[in-house]
């Protein structure tokens, strides 16, 4: 019997198979793979994130056409982080327990109390946690005049944080005006601390946090001014991205471990964009994917212009490319997709797409 390879190496080795891949060589990165995970059947190796190697394995039968295969394998994947995760204390985000799209609505918008005028502007990044939103947040973090804000959910933290608020749309509507302070001056306290402190109130710091979306009940009523830069793509590709492709640790969340609830959450937030664009004059920038891809320079100097940002010197107009996450890859998988396009297609006319 063949020794057992030394369990110190699976990661050396499954390092050189994404190298294989990430140069071309699909076929061969396939092979190395699949050896590697028959050595991983016979030993007890915590050398890899859970899920690493089924995901890697999804990635290169995806790039190789075979979308059946990808998908048994990001299933696999995503079963095991999954686990991994809630293992480890994570929590499923409850959606239900942010205001939902009727908090904005014309008839319950009419109803909020009138606020002194807030004057402060500052900049959310909106959208689904999706590889593509993560490489725009790459290049904002490349631009010298930028300081981003990672913490997940930060307003959300400030309004949970608070008694009773959160969940409860009357306290939306009625809120006091000094309540509505108090809130603000935390939110800009705790932004200010996380970047670095001094002022931050210039467009130049932006919070990039996940789920900023399902909170946007409170930031437009507490910002009316805020800067809203919205991530959008396919819906599609939107949903199909993070589940097919192993997100960056800083957007690893339960909640994008199952298809049906990606979908889910792209509804509702979706829902929330619209319910607010309906009711209210926000001061929107929408960055799509697709727009990005085919013209850079353009998509790069309206989204410089809405922030109020110059071109940064030696930094690209364009995003890095990203052979795994190409568009229209959802047209590989509409046998996977097929029970959740009921939901999807509503918000591919709305973004004036094809399906």
């Amino acid at each position: 019997m063949s020794p057992v390879r030394p369990i110190q190496t699976l990661k050396t080795r499954f390092d050189a198979a994404r190298a294989a891949h990430d140069a071309g060589d699909l076929r061969g990165a396939r092979a190395a793979l699949l050896a590697l995970a028959n050595d991983r059947a016979v030993a007890d190796d915590d050398s890899l994130p859970a899920g690493a190697l089924d995901h890697a394995l999804a990635a290169v039968q995806a790039r190789l056409g075979h979308a059946g295969l990808a998908a048994d394998y990001a299933r696999a994947a995503n079963r095991q982080r999954r686990r991994a995760l809630l293992a480890g204390g994570a929590a499923v985000p409850d959606m239900r327990a942010a205001l939902g799209p009727a908090a904005l609505a014309p008839a319950a918008v009419a109803t909020w109390r009138r606020l002194p005028m807030a004057l402060d502007e500052p900049v959310f990044l909106l959208g689904l946690a999706d590889p593509g939103r993560r490489r725009l947040i790459d290049h904002l973090a490349a631009h010298p005049g930028v300081r981003l804000i990672t913490e997940p959910a930060l307003i959300g933290q400030v309004v949970t944080a608070a008694p009773a608020l959160g969940a409860d749309a009357a306290a939306l509507a009625h809120l006091e005006p000094t309540e509505a302070a108090a809130l603000r001056a935390d939110y800009l306290r705790r932004r200010a601390d996380l970047a670095g402190g001094g002022d931050d109130t210039g467009a130049g710091v932006i919070d990039v946090g996940a789920h900023n979306m399902v909170h946007l009940a409170w930031i437009v009523r507490l910002f009316p001014l805020a800067r809203l830069v919205i991530f959008t793509r396919h819906p599609a590709d939107h949903c199909l991205a993070p589940w097919l492709t192993r997100p960056a640790p800083a957007d690893d969340d339960p909640l994008l471990t199952r298809l049906g609830d990606i979908v889910g959450f792209y509804d509702h937030a979706m829902a929330l964009w619209a319910a607010a664009d309906a009711a209210l004059p926000l001061n929107v920038h929408q960055f799509s994917l697709e727009e990005a891809l085919a013209d850079p320079p353009g998509a790069f100097a309206r989204l410089y212009q809405f922030l109020a940002l110059p071109a940064a010197a030696g930094l690209s107009a364009r995003l890095a490319a990203d052979f795994d996450d190409a568009p229209g890859r959802h047209r590989r998988f509409r046998a996977l997709l097929a029970p959740h396009r009921g939901r999807l297609a509503p918000w591919v006319a709305a973004l004036g797409l094809a399906d």
